[in-house]
């Protein structure tokens, strides 16, 4: 019984019920297609995959996804797979370049871990580079690369 309420409160929270967008997730205005086109890496792609202006696709979180991804995520033999590939594919969407790099993000580095430790759960193993790159080593290069430092900006 509890599982089930969990999952239909997740199932809320990551889907809503609006015809052509997610709940809220970043400010970022194209986050919902970042969002689905990272769920398409990580499964069999929804109809649309691509923008397509001549055809009057400006974005792929369109109904027809979007319907899509519901009845995947709402068939009781997936419904857990689904619903977590919808959350890891919402993370990923949230990484940006600066996330990796930039010492005023740690934060941001803080959430890719978390994305990290889900996915290896899941059986994912992160090659050398990226087990480097979550313990900091791309911002300690940015630290020692730069000349420029933030915190004397005044003059």
């Amino acid at each position: 019984m509890m599982q089930q309420a969990l999952l239909h409160l997740v199932d809320g929270e990551i889907l809503g019920n609006d015809e052509y967008r997610f709940p809220a997730g970043s400010g970022d205005i194209n986050w919902s297609d970042k969002t689905i086109a990272a769920y398409n890496r990580m499964t069999t792609p929804l109809p649309i995959t691509g923008k397509d202006p001549d055809n009057g696709i400006w974005h792929i979180t369109t109904g027809k996804n979007l319907d899509e991804l519901r009845r995947r995520a709402r068939t009781d033999n997936t419904r857990q797979l689904q619903l977590i590939l919808i959350l890891l594919a919402r993370r990923e969407a949230d990484i940006n370049p600066g996330a990796w790099t930039n010492k005023n993000q740690l934060d941001s580095l803080q959430r890719i871990n978390d994305y990290y430790q889900a996915l290896e759960l899941l059986g994912y193993k992160p090659s050398d580079a990226e087990t480097q790159a979550l313990a900091g080593s791309l911002i300690e290069v940015m630290k020692e690369g730069g000349d420029h430092d933030d915190d004397n900006d005044a003059e």
